[in-house]
This record gives structure tokens, sequence and C-alpha cells, in this order.
């Protein structure tokens, strides 16, 4: 069995992150903070699902295998287990902070952290962690369940493990 992806974020980043992550079979936890965001998340991973298979780019039953290894929450304790953590909360700082504190909290030590930002450095977030080492951005192209095409961006203290770690994945998943 895979490892566990955790996403931060039910936004329409996170969302195709999501998708992305459960269509290539990893269980995924998403993540959010309000119970309307969460029913949002879950409408946008299923109307992915609904596009693929209208294109006939997927099935059903690729989409129930899918769906099965989807959990959407507000608890950030549902991080505990994830290898790999995509951060796409919104680009403010202090919620990027909480967020970053949460991930640090839950998750153990080894687990990489990639946000999806588009518009903080990776200098500018990096001092938000403890282990600053295991975070880079890994900011994808929309809609991320669809375009291979991922911009990575390291900051000076990445470890060389946290770029193989996620250059792995990204190929994985395609």
């Amino acid at each position: 069995m895979k490892q566990q992806i955790a996403v931060c974020g039910t936004g329409t980043i996170g969302s195709g992150q999501a998708t992305l992550t459960i269509g290539n079979g990893y269980p995924t936890v998403v993540i959010g903070h309000s119970e309307a965001g969460l029913a949002r998340c879950h409408r946008m991973i299923e109307q992915n699902w609904d596009d693929l298979i209208q294109e006939g780019l997927a099935s059903e039953e690729n989409k129930q295998g899918a769906m099965a290894l989807l959990q959407i929450t507000n608890d950030p304790a549902a991080l505990r287990g994830s290898a790999f953590v995509f951060e796409a909360v919104s680009e403010d700082l202090e919620v990027k902070r909480t967020t970053y504190a949460a991930i640090e909290t839950n998750c153990g030590p080894d687990a990489v952290v990639a946000s999806c930002t588009s518009s903080l450095s990776t200098e500018r977030l990096a001092p938000l962690f403890d282990h600053p080492e295991r975070f880079l951005v890994a900011h994808p192209f929309q809609p991320v369940h669809m375009l291979p095409l991922v911009e990575v961006v390291r900051h000076d203290g990445t470890s060389k493990e946290t770029l193989e770690r996620t250059f792995a994945l990204l190929q994985d998943l395609h």
C-alpha cells in the first residue's frame, strides 16, 4: 500500500491535488477548517471525477476506488501517518503559520511539506518551520489533476532527501 498523502486546504488547488493523489492510488486526507469548505471540496472532487468519466479518461469504477481512498476532515490529528503534505491554504502568512504548526505537531519528523503557493517565497515561508529542511514549494498548474506540470522551488536549507522524495512522488503522480 502507498503511503498516506495529506492536503491542507479545501479550495480549487486542494481538491485538484486530492483528485490527483487518490487517482494514483494514494490514501489521502484533506484537512479543512469549516464544514462548508469540506462539503465544497467533496463536491469539487466528485465533479472532477465526473468530468474525467465524461471525457472517457476514467470509469465509474475508477471513481469509486479512488473515492474510497479519500478522507476529508477538519481534524488536524488526521495528518498523523502522512508521509507528504501538500499545503494549499490561502496566501496569508498567518494562515500558513497556523497550518504549519498543525502539520509539525501532527506529522512525523520525516514528513515532507510542499506549499502550493504562487506568491510567497520559500525564503519567507521556511522560517515558519522547526524543520525547514523538509520544506519546499511545489506549485502545480491548473487543473492540478489534468496538467502534468509543477514548479518546484527550494530554499537554501531544503535537504537533498526532500528534493529527491518530492521528485519521486511527482513523477509517480505523472
